[in-house]
Protein backbone atom coordinates (compact mmCIF):
# COMPACT_ATOMS: atom_id res chain seq x y z
CA UNK A 1 0.00 0.00 0.00
CA UNK A 2 2.68 2.21 1.24
CA UNK A 3 4.30 1.89 -2.73
CA UNK A 4 0.91 2.37 -4.43
CA UNK A 5 0.03 5.38 -2.64
CA UNK A 6 2.32 7.92 -4.33
CA UNK A 7 1.90 7.05 -7.49
CA UNK A 8 -1.84 6.95 -7.39
CA UNK A 9 -2.01 10.28 -5.36
CA UNK A 10 0.64 11.44 -8.15
CA UNK A 11 -1.72 10.40 -10.86
CA UNK A 12 -4.52 12.20 -9.21
CA UNK A 13 -3.39 15.22 -8.75
CA UNK A 14 -1.38 15.55 -12.01
CA UNK A 15 -4.52 14.57 -14.32
CA UNK A 16 -6.72 17.04 -12.28
CA UNK A 17 -4.63 19.80 -12.25
CA UNK A 18 -3.85 19.49 -15.85
CA UNK A 19 -5.60 22.26 -16.97
CA UNK A 20 -5.78 22.76 -20.78
CA UNK A 21 -6.82 25.95 -23.16
CA UNK A 22 -9.02 25.15 -25.72
CA UNK A 23 -7.94 21.96 -25.71
CA UNK A 24 -4.43 22.14 -25.88
CA UNK A 25 -1.91 21.76 -22.85
CA UNK A 26 0.78 24.54 -22.65
CA UNK A 27 2.72 24.87 -18.98
CA UNK A 28 2.52 28.13 -19.04
CA UNK A 29 -0.76 28.49 -19.58
CA UNK A 30 -1.94 26.11 -16.72
CA UNK A 31 -4.19 28.16 -14.08
CA UNK A 32 -3.72 25.07 -11.40
CA UNK A 33 0.05 24.61 -11.39
CA UNK A 34 0.60 26.36 -8.21
CA UNK A 35 -2.12 24.98 -6.18
CA UNK A 36 -0.51 21.53 -7.50
CA UNK A 37 2.71 22.66 -5.71
CA UNK A 38 1.26 23.71 -2.73
CA UNK A 39 -0.92 20.05 -2.44
CA UNK A 40 1.97 18.22 -3.47
CA UNK A 41 4.18 19.40 -0.19
CA UNK A 42 0.51 18.58 1.38
CA UNK A 43 1.11 15.22 0.22
CA UNK A 44 4.78 14.45 1.26
CA UNK A 45 3.55 15.52 4.48
CA UNK A 46 1.17 13.67 4.70
CA UNK A 47 2.77 10.09 3.44
CA UNK A 48 5.84 11.18 5.98
CA UNK A 49 3.06 10.90 8.76
CA UNK A 50 1.25 7.71 7.69
CA UNK A 51 3.83 5.34 6.97
CA UNK A 52 5.67 6.46 10.79
CA UNK A 53 2.12 6.83 12.73
CA UNK A 54 1.98 3.03 14.08
CA UNK A 55 6.43 2.61 13.74
CA UNK A 56 6.67 2.53 17.68
CA UNK A 57 2.98 1.95 18.99
CA UNK A 58 3.54 -1.43 17.52
CA UNK A 59 6.23 -2.13 18.97
CA UNK A 60 5.37 -1.49 22.47
CA UNK A 61 5.01 -4.73 23.57
CA UNK A 62 8.46 -5.72 22.19
CA UNK A 63 9.82 -2.34 24.22
CA UNK A 64 8.52 -3.63 27.39
CA UNK A 65 9.97 -7.14 27.62
CA UNK A 66 13.24 -5.61 26.36
CA UNK A 67 13.46 -2.44 28.40
CA UNK A 68 15.38 -4.50 31.28
CA UNK A 69 17.89 -5.55 29.05
CA UNK A 70 19.83 -2.18 28.33
CA UNK A 71 19.11 -1.92 24.67
CA UNK A 72 20.08 1.28 23.21
CA UNK A 73 16.94 3.69 22.81
CA UNK A 74 19.29 5.68 20.35
CA UNK A 75 19.98 2.84 17.83
CA UNK A 76 16.41 1.83 18.16
CA UNK A 77 15.17 5.31 16.96
CA UNK A 78 17.63 5.41 14.04
CA UNK A 79 17.27 2.42 12.59
CA UNK A 80 13.46 3.38 12.94
CA UNK A 81 14.68 6.55 11.20
CA UNK A 82 16.63 5.31 8.21
CA UNK A 83 14.05 3.05 6.78
CA UNK A 84 11.34 5.20 7.08
CA UNK A 85 13.45 7.79 5.44
CA UNK A 86 14.70 5.45 2.78
CA UNK A 87 10.98 4.66 2.02
CA UNK A 88 10.22 8.48 1.96
CA UNK A 89 13.06 8.73 -0.33
CA UNK A 90 11.53 5.95 -2.74
CA UNK A 91 7.77 6.90 -2.77
CA UNK A 92 8.41 10.96 -3.03
CA UNK A 93 10.97 9.60 -6.09
CA UNK A 94 7.56 7.94 -7.61
CA UNK A 95 5.75 10.99 -7.11
CA UNK A 96 7.59 13.50 -8.66
CA UNK A 97 8.50 11.07 -11.63
CA UNK A 98 4.51 10.61 -12.22
CA UNK A 99 3.15 13.72 -11.69
CA UNK A 100 6.03 15.53 -13.21
CA UNK A 101 5.41 13.59 -16.46
CA UNK A 102 1.52 14.32 -17.05
CA UNK A 103 2.22 17.73 -16.13
CA UNK A 104 5.54 18.29 -18.68
CA UNK A 105 7.26 19.81 -15.70
CA UNK A 106 10.82 20.45 -17.52
CA UNK A 107 14.39 20.42 -15.41
CA UNK A 108 12.79 20.78 -11.72
CA UNK A 109 12.65 16.99 -11.09
CA UNK A 110 15.44 17.27 -8.76
CA UNK A 111 15.14 20.16 -6.75
CA UNK A 112 11.49 18.81 -6.29
CA UNK A 113 12.47 15.98 -5.07
CA UNK A 114 14.85 17.08 -2.65
CA UNK A 115 11.62 19.59 -1.09
CA UNK A 116 9.18 16.98 -0.94
CA UNK A 117 11.56 14.40 0.83
CA UNK A 118 12.61 16.64 3.27
CA UNK A 119 9.19 17.56 3.77
CA UNK A 120 8.14 13.79 4.35
CA UNK A 121 11.01 13.40 6.45
CA UNK A 122 9.80 16.29 8.87
CA UNK A 123 6.10 14.34 8.58
CA UNK A 124 8.08 10.70 9.61
CA UNK A 125 9.26 12.78 12.66
CA UNK A 126 6.16 14.03 13.57
CA UNK A 127 4.33 10.55 13.06
CA UNK A 128 7.36 9.06 15.62
CA UNK A 129 6.73 11.47 17.66
CA UNK A 130 2.87 10.77 18.07
CA UNK A 131 3.55 6.93 17.76
CA UNK A 132 5.94 7.26 20.98
CA UNK A 133 3.69 9.30 22.56
CA UNK A 134 -0.21 8.06 22.62
CA UNK A 135 -2.07 5.41 23.91
CA UNK A 136 -4.36 4.00 21.06
CA UNK A 137 -4.68 4.10 17.44
CA UNK A 138 -7.32 5.62 17.93
CA UNK A 139 -6.06 8.85 19.53
CA UNK A 140 -3.35 8.59 17.25
CA UNK A 141 -5.59 8.70 13.76
CA UNK A 142 -7.34 11.54 15.69
CA UNK A 143 -4.46 13.55 16.38
CA UNK A 144 -3.08 13.47 12.34
CA UNK A 145 -5.69 16.18 11.15
CA UNK A 146 -5.14 18.26 14.43
CA UNK A 147 -1.24 18.36 12.45
CA UNK A 148 -2.35 18.57 8.97
CA UNK A 149 -4.75 20.84 9.40
CA UNK A 150 -3.16 23.77 10.23
CA UNK A 151 -0.21 22.89 8.09
CA UNK A 152 -2.61 23.28 5.04
CA UNK A 153 -4.41 26.99 6.29
CA UNK A 154 -1.16 28.21 7.19
CA UNK A 155 1.02 27.29 4.47
CA UNK A 156 0.79 30.49 2.74
CA UNK A 157 -1.26 29.24 -0.02
CA UNK A 158 -4.66 28.89 1.46
CA UNK A 159 -4.62 32.55 3.02
CA UNK A 160 -1.86 35.02 2.14
CA UNK A 161 -0.45 35.89 5.47
CA UNK A 162 -1.85 39.27 4.92
CA UNK A 163 -5.09 38.42 5.24
CA UNK A 164 -4.48 36.69 8.44
CA UNK A 165 -6.96 38.30 11.95
CA UNK A 166 -4.88 41.28 12.68
CA UNK A 167 -3.34 39.36 16.15
CA UNK A 168 -1.36 36.87 13.89
CA UNK A 169 -0.30 38.78 10.43
CA UNK A 170 2.82 40.53 10.00
CA UNK A 171 2.96 43.32 7.05
CA UNK A 172 6.90 43.32 6.87
CA UNK A 173 8.39 39.58 7.64
CA UNK A 174 6.12 36.38 7.46
CA UNK A 175 4.42 35.95 10.68
CA UNK A 176 5.70 33.69 13.58
CA UNK A 177 2.66 31.37 13.17
CA UNK A 178 3.79 30.92 9.78
CA UNK A 179 7.22 30.53 10.76
CA UNK A 180 6.84 27.36 12.40
CA UNK A 181 4.71 25.69 9.22
CA UNK A 182 7.02 23.33 7.77
CA UNK A 183 4.58 23.87 4.78
CA UNK A 184 5.58 27.35 4.88
CA UNK A 185 9.06 26.73 3.87
CA UNK A 186 8.63 23.58 1.75
CA UNK A 187 6.26 25.81 -0.37
CA UNK A 188 7.91 28.81 -0.93
CA UNK A 189 11.20 26.80 -1.96
CA UNK A 190 9.18 25.07 -4.50
CA UNK A 191 7.63 27.95 -5.63
CA UNK A 192 10.65 30.84 -5.99
CA UNK A 193 12.75 27.91 -7.14
CA UNK A 194 10.44 27.05 -9.86
CA UNK A 195 9.91 30.63 -10.55
CA UNK A 196 14.02 31.79 -10.40
CA UNK A 197 15.58 28.95 -11.65
CA UNK A 198 13.64 27.93 -14.58
CA UNK A 199 15.44 27.64 -18.07
CA UNK A 200 13.54 30.67 -19.18
CA UNK A 201 13.60 32.59 -16.28
CA UNK A 202 17.02 31.60 -14.58
CA UNK A 203 19.27 34.30 -17.01
CA UNK A 204 17.04 37.08 -16.67
CA UNK A 205 16.27 37.04 -12.93
CA UNK A 206 19.11 39.21 -11.23
CA UNK A 207 18.39 41.69 -13.93
CA UNK A 208 14.67 41.46 -13.41
CA UNK A 209 15.30 41.93 -9.35
CA UNK A 210 17.52 45.07 -10.21
CA UNK A 211 14.32 46.36 -12.74
CA UNK A 212 11.51 45.79 -10.02
CA UNK A 213 13.89 47.61 -7.23
CA UNK A 214 14.70 50.93 -9.41
CA UNK A 215 10.61 51.34 -10.99
CA UNK A 216 9.12 50.76 -7.07
CA UNK A 217 11.13 53.57 -6.14
CA UNK A 218 10.83 55.70 -9.07
CA UNK A 219 7.30 55.23 -9.26
CA UNK A 220 6.06 54.57 -5.63
CA UNK A 221 8.61 54.99 -3.14
CA UNK A 222 9.52 58.59 -3.88
CA UNK A 223 5.94 60.05 -5.14
CA UNK A 224 5.01 58.73 -1.51
CA UNK A 225 7.85 60.52 -0.34
CA UNK A 226 6.82 63.57 -1.58
CA UNK A 227 3.54 63.30 0.03
CA UNK A 228 4.92 62.73 2.94
CA UNK A 229 6.76 65.75 2.90
CA UNK A 230 3.70 67.83 2.24
CA UNK A 231 1.86 65.96 5.04
CA UNK A 232 4.46 67.14 7.08
CA UNK A 233 4.11 70.86 6.44
CA UNK A 234 0.19 70.45 6.96
CA UNK A 235 0.71 68.61 10.57
CA UNK A 236 3.27 70.75 11.94
CA UNK A 237 2.17 72.96 14.85
CA UNK A 238 -0.92 70.84 15.47
CA UNK A 239 -0.17 68.47 18.26
CA UNK A 240 -2.89 65.86 17.72
CA UNK A 241 -0.96 65.29 14.38
CA UNK A 242 2.34 65.32 16.69
CA UNK A 243 2.92 61.33 16.29
CA UNK A 244 2.17 61.50 12.57
CA UNK A 245 4.56 64.53 11.67
CA UNK A 246 7.81 62.43 13.49
CA UNK A 247 6.92 59.29 11.74
CA UNK A 248 7.01 61.14 8.39
CA UNK A 249 10.13 62.73 9.24
CA UNK A 250 11.55 59.41 10.19
CA UNK A 251 10.97 58.40 6.89
CA UNK A 252 11.83 60.75 5.33
CA UNK A 253 15.43 60.93 6.47
CA UNK A 254 15.22 57.42 6.37
CA UNK A 255 14.74 56.78 2.64
CA UNK A 256 16.70 60.18 1.67
CA UNK A 257 19.69 58.89 3.17
CA UNK A 258 18.83 55.43 1.59
CA UNK A 259 18.06 56.35 -1.54
CA UNK A 260 21.17 58.88 -1.56
CA UNK A 261 23.61 56.51 -0.67
CA UNK A 262 22.65 53.99 -3.18
CA UNK A 263 22.70 56.64 -5.98
CA UNK A 264 25.87 58.32 -4.74
CA UNK A 265 24.49 62.12 -4.22
CA UNK A 266 25.02 64.01 -1.16
CA UNK A 267 22.18 64.55 0.47
CA UNK A 268 23.01 67.58 1.60
CA UNK A 269 20.07 70.27 2.06
CA UNK A 270 17.35 68.04 2.25
CA UNK A 271 18.78 66.22 5.36
CA UNK A 272 19.41 69.32 7.01
CA UNK A 273 15.71 71.32 6.40
CA UNK A 274 14.33 67.63 7.82
CA UNK A 275 16.26 67.75 10.70
CA UNK A 276 15.39 71.26 11.77
CA UNK A 277 12.06 72.54 12.86
CA UNK A 278 9.68 73.87 12.12
CA UNK A 279 8.93 71.98 8.59
CA UNK A 280 7.64 74.68 6.42
CA UNK A 281 6.82 75.10 2.81
CA UNK A 282 10.11 76.04 1.63
CA UNK A 283 11.40 73.06 3.15
CA UNK A 284 9.03 70.98 1.66
CA UNK A 285 9.86 72.60 -1.66
CA UNK A 286 13.52 72.14 -1.12
CA UNK A 287 12.91 68.28 -0.24
CA UNK A 288 10.69 67.90 -3.41
CA UNK A 289 13.40 69.23 -5.60
CA UNK A 290 16.09 66.83 -4.32
CA UNK A 291 13.73 63.71 -4.86
CA UNK A 292 12.94 64.88 -7.99
CA UNK A 293 16.99 64.99 -8.76
CA UNK A 294 17.08 61.00 -7.16
CA UNK A 295 13.84 59.87 -9.10
CA UNK A 296 15.93 60.82 -12.24
CA UNK A 297 19.11 59.09 -11.30
CA UNK A 298 16.86 56.07 -10.09
CA UNK A 299 14.90 56.26 -13.46
CA UNK A 300 18.29 56.47 -15.73
CA UNK A 301 19.26 52.87 -13.54
CA UNK A 302 16.08 51.49 -14.32
CA UNK A 303 16.45 52.12 -18.19
CA UNK A 304 20.21 51.23 -17.82
CA UNK A 305 18.93 47.95 -16.87
CA UNK A 306 15.83 47.52 -18.74
CA UNK A 307 18.55 47.48 -21.32
CA UNK A 308 20.62 45.00 -20.06
CA UNK A 309 17.07 42.96 -20.24
CA UNK A 310 16.98 43.24 -23.85
CA UNK A 311 20.53 42.33 -24.50
CA UNK A 312 20.10 39.15 -22.49
CA UNK A 313 17.41 38.73 -24.79
CA UNK A 314 19.10 39.41 -27.87
CA UNK A 315 21.63 37.13 -26.94
CA UNK A 316 19.66 33.74 -26.49
CA UNK A 317 17.93 34.35 -29.26
CA UNK A 318 20.74 34.84 -31.43
CA UNK A 319 21.82 31.44 -29.57
CA UNK A 320 19.37 29.52 -29.81
CA UNK A 321 17.00 31.03 -31.77
CA UNK A 322 13.49 33.32 -31.32
CA UNK A 323 11.11 30.35 -32.03
CA UNK A 324 13.18 28.36 -29.30
CA UNK A 325 13.31 31.12 -26.61
CA UNK A 326 9.55 30.84 -27.73
CA UNK A 327 9.60 27.31 -26.82
CA UNK A 328 11.31 27.45 -23.24
CA UNK A 329 8.65 30.32 -21.88
CA UNK A 330 6.02 28.00 -23.24
CA UNK A 331 7.39 24.90 -21.29
CA UNK A 332 9.02 26.19 -18.42
CA UNK A 333 7.46 29.38 -17.17
CA UNK A 334 3.94 29.68 -15.57
CA UNK A 335 2.02 32.34 -15.83
CA UNK A 336 0.13 31.76 -12.76
CA UNK A 337 2.79 30.70 -10.56
CA UNK A 338 4.43 34.78 -11.56
CA UNK A 339 1.63 36.19 -10.90
CA UNK A 340 1.39 34.95 -7.53
CA UNK A 341 5.24 34.94 -6.73
CA UNK A 342 4.98 38.56 -7.91
CA UNK A 343 1.83 39.50 -6.40
CA UNK A 344 0.61 41.25 -9.40
CA UNK A 345 -3.04 40.92 -8.27
CA UNK A 346 -2.25 43.37 -5.06
CA UNK A 347 -3.35 47.21 -5.85
CA UNK A 348 -1.19 48.44 -2.92
CA UNK A 349 2.55 48.64 -3.28
CA UNK A 350 3.56 50.48 -0.27
CA UNK A 351 3.13 49.60 3.15
CA UNK A 352 3.89 51.99 6.08
CA UNK A 353 5.24 51.16 8.95
CA UNK A 354 6.77 53.51 11.72
CA UNK A 355 10.10 54.02 10.74
CA UNK A 356 9.95 53.16 6.84
CA UNK A 357 8.12 52.02 3.80
CA UNK A 358 7.77 48.58 2.47
CA UNK A 359 7.41 47.75 -0.75
CA UNK A 360 4.48 45.47 -1.60
CA UNK A 361 4.82 44.37 -4.98
CA UNK A 362 7.23 41.76 -6.62
CA UNK A 363 8.05 39.99 -3.26
CA UNK A 364 9.98 37.47 -5.65
CA UNK A 365 12.42 40.30 -6.79
CA UNK A 366 12.40 42.12 -3.01
CA UNK A 367 15.36 42.05 -1.14
CA UNK A 368 14.22 41.20 2.49
CA UNK A 369 14.27 43.89 5.15
CA UNK A 370 15.29 41.87 8.40
CA UNK A 371 19.19 40.45 8.82
CA UNK A 372 17.95 37.57 11.00
CA UNK A 373 16.88 34.89 8.56
CA UNK A 374 13.43 36.25 8.50
CA UNK A 375 12.19 37.76 5.26
CA UNK A 376 8.79 38.55 3.27
CA UNK A 377 6.85 35.61 1.76
CA UNK A 378 8.43 34.60 -1.50
CA UNK A 379 11.67 36.20 -0.60
CA UNK A 380 14.75 35.27 -3.51
CA UNK A 381 17.04 34.74 -0.69
CA UNK A 382 17.56 35.41 3.33
CA UNK A 383 20.03 37.36 5.22
CA UNK A 384 22.03 36.18 7.71
CA UNK A 385 23.57 39.63 9.07
CA UNK A 386 25.71 40.20 5.78
CA UNK A 387 25.33 36.51 4.33
CA UNK A 388 23.22 35.90 1.70
CA UNK A 389 21.75 32.28 1.68
CA UNK A 390 19.42 31.46 -1.78
CA UNK A 391 15.59 30.47 -0.36
CA UNK A 392 15.85 26.91 -1.74
CA UNK A 393 18.94 25.69 0.52
CA UNK A 394 17.80 28.45 3.36
CA UNK A 395 14.32 26.79 3.56
CA UNK A 396 15.76 23.39 3.45
CA UNK A 397 18.08 23.91 6.39
CA UNK A 398 15.50 25.28 8.50
CA UNK A 399 13.10 22.49 7.89
CA UNK A 400 16.07 19.64 8.42
CA UNK A 401 16.73 21.70 11.85
CA UNK A 402 13.34 21.11 12.57
CA UNK A 403 14.08 17.98 11.74
CA UNK A 404 16.87 16.95 14.29
CA UNK A 405 14.60 18.98 17.06
CA UNK A 406 11.99 16.30 16.41
CA UNK A 407 14.38 13.56 16.96
CA UNK A 408 15.84 15.28 19.88
CA UNK A 409 12.08 15.49 21.42
CA UNK A 410 12.08 11.26 20.64
CA UNK A 411 15.06 10.63 21.77
CA UNK A 412 14.35 12.06 25.06
CA UNK A 413 10.30 11.17 25.05
CA UNK A 414 9.37 14.37 25.59
CA UNK A 415 5.67 14.47 24.48
CA UNK A 416 4.50 10.99 26.52
CA UNK A 417 6.38 13.32 29.53
CA UNK A 418 4.03 16.35 28.42
CA UNK A 419 1.07 14.46 28.58
CA UNK A 420 1.45 12.62 31.67
CA UNK A 421 2.10 15.71 33.24
CA UNK A 422 -0.66 17.20 31.72
CA UNK A 423 -3.11 13.86 32.28
CA UNK A 424 -2.58 14.63 35.86
CA UNK A 425 -4.23 17.75 35.93
CA UNK A 426 -7.68 15.46 35.47
CA UNK A 427 -9.07 16.78 32.61
CA UNK A 428 -11.91 14.69 32.12
CA UNK A 429 -11.81 11.75 29.22
CA UNK A 430 -8.19 13.18 28.95
CA UNK A 431 -6.78 9.79 29.79
CA UNK A 432 -7.97 7.49 27.87
CA UNK A 433 -6.51 9.57 24.78
CA UNK A 434 -3.16 9.93 25.35
CA UNK A 435 -0.42 7.06 27.03
CA UNK A 436 -0.81 4.71 29.65
CA UNK A 437 2.05 3.79 31.99
CA UNK A 438 4.75 1.73 30.69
Amino acid sequence: INLLEPPLLAFILGYVSKYMRDDTYLFADNKSYPVFLFMSVVVALFMGLTVSAEEIFRDRKILEREKYLNISRFSYLISKVFFLFGLSAVQTLMYVLISQSILNVDGMMWRHWLILFSTSCFGNMIGLNISAGMKTAISIYILIPLVLVPQILLGGAMIRFDDLHKSMTNKINVPVIGDVMTTRWSYEAIAVEQFRSGKYMKPYFNTEMKISRYDWQSSFLIPELKKKSRECVWAWGRPEFRQAYDGNIKKLNYHIMTLSKEAGIDPGDAIRVIAKEPFTSDDAYVVSDYLDTLQKVIRRQYLYYTGIKDHITDSLTKAIGHDELVRLRETTYNEELADLVLNRTVQKKVYDTPDRIIQKSDPVLMEPVSHNGRAHFYAPYKIVGNLRIGTLWFNLLYVWWMNITFFIILYYDLLRKLLNLVERVKIPGFRSFTVGPR
